[in-house]
């Protein structure tokens, strides 16, 4: 991101990082029908630290989708990139 991206071109790219976090772990655990927050609860069962990356991703989204302001939305999407990025590498 080079600071000159626009506020709703920040907020897809929040959702796209978390919707790729959701259905992958969705995915690799064989639940094609959860909900999401459902789904962050079930992984803490497996793994906190994966679940905690997702809750807060999901989290991150629906401010994006749903929410006002972001504040430092920059910063906030750079850091939904890599915690998804973290996320998917950990899966097992």
């Amino acid at each position: 991101m080079d600071g000159n991206t626009d506020d709703a071109t920040l907020r897809t790219e929040i959702s796209r990082a978390y919707y790729s976090a959701y259905l992958a772990t969705r995915d690799r655990r064989g639940l094609s029908r959860i909900g999401h927050r459902k789904l962050w609860i079930e992984t803490a069962a497996i793994d906190r630290r994966l679940a905690a990356i997702g809750d807060r991703l999901r989290k991150l989204r629906n401010a994006a989708d749903y929410g006002d302001e972001i504040p430092e939305i920059e910063l906030q999407a750079r850091l939904c990139i890599r915690g998804a990025q973290v996320l998917l590498s950990r899966l097992p």
